[in-house]
């Protein structure tokens, strides 16, 4: 018969007993330590040796001898005192935490082995900072808050009249600006364009300016003109354009004609000889004209 601590085995040997297990002197094996507990080394001789604590399926020992539940993405099949649980297959988690079997690790993404959870143009990864899988845009896509769906880091980025590029290095896009514009994302105008809108800008005013004045003065004269042609001269106003003195001996513009004509008729030598039928019946007119005649 094996020692306390030891047991029999088929080829007549005798090994001690695993940890966790323990043997008294006449019992015919090892026999295990009761629910989490388990012994400090191998060859227990009796069931006081399984003094240490054992973590059951779904947990760990931490480094103050307490069993912790496996977190989010490990697993623990078995008791033990292992200080950290076993890791999940990669590309998979846990839904909670304390699994106790590699088939509680799964992919949310995958169904039937096909990824299904995300939208098109988008990755589903395990995030470590959220514990958990969420989709991820590919390279050269954006999230669009507003629908949440993937979309072109290119779709509405360059403004003004811009065309989008993406880096291939670092999957960002990149805007050829037209003329006159600027920015990562052309939002800026050249400040010449203001100086020079500006300057335009005055001299169309000053033109504007110049042809209405040029009109009014135009209007102006126009109707000065009309003004003008119509007037009709009176007997008043021949008397007054042609004698100023307030004491002229003459009642009417009809007697200052007349003694015009014959201080006219008196000063020419011309009318001297004429036929004195010609003196008083002769119109003023046709005296000029024969005066003009002579002279010639």
């Amino acid at each position: 018969e094996c020692a306390a601590g030891f047991q029999l085995t088929k080829d007549g040997n005798c090994e001690p007993c695993m940890r966790g297990y323990f043997r008294p002197k006449g019992a015919p094996s090892c026999i295990k330590c009761p629910p989490q507990r388990t012994t400090p080394s191998i060859s227990a001789k009796s069931e006081s040796e399984c003094s240490e604590e054992l973590c059951s399926p779904g947990y760990f020992m931490d480094s103050s001898r307490h069993c912790i539940e496996c977190p989010k993405g490990s697993y623990m099949d078995h008791e033990q005192q292992e200080s950290e649980c076993r890791p999940c297959p990669q590309d998979t988690t846990t839904a909670t935490k304390g699994a106790t079997s590699e088939s509680d690790c799964t992919n949310p993404c995958l169904v039937d082995g096909q990824m299904r959870l995300c939208q098109a143009n988008a990755f589903c990864v395990f995030r470590e900072d959220i514990d958990s899988f969420a989709c991820e845009c590919q390279p050269k896509y954006r999230l669009e808050n507003k629908t949440g769906e993937c979309v072109s880091v290119c779709e509405s980025y360059c403004i003004n009249g811009g065309t989008c590029e993406v880096n291939a290095e670092t999957h960002e896009p990149m805007c050829h600006c037209v003329t006159n514009f600027h920015g990562s994302r052309c939002e800026s105008k050249a400040e010449f364009v203001y100086i020079a809108g500006g300057i335009a800008g005055a001299v169309i005013f000053i033109i504007l300016l110049v042809l209405l004045i040029w009109m009014i003065c135009v209007s102006f004269c126009r109707f000065s003109n009309e003004i003008l042609f119509e007037m009709e001269p009176t007997k008043r106003t021949i008397s007054e354009i042609l004698f100023e003195d307030e004491d002229m001996p003459f009642d009417s513009d009809d007697e200052i004609i007349t003694e015009c004509s014959q201080d006219f008729l008196e000063a020419s030598p011309f009318f001297e000889n004429l036929p004195s039928q010609f003196g008083n019946g002769m119109e003023l007119e046709d005296a000029i004209i024969l005066e003009e005649r002579s002279r010639r």
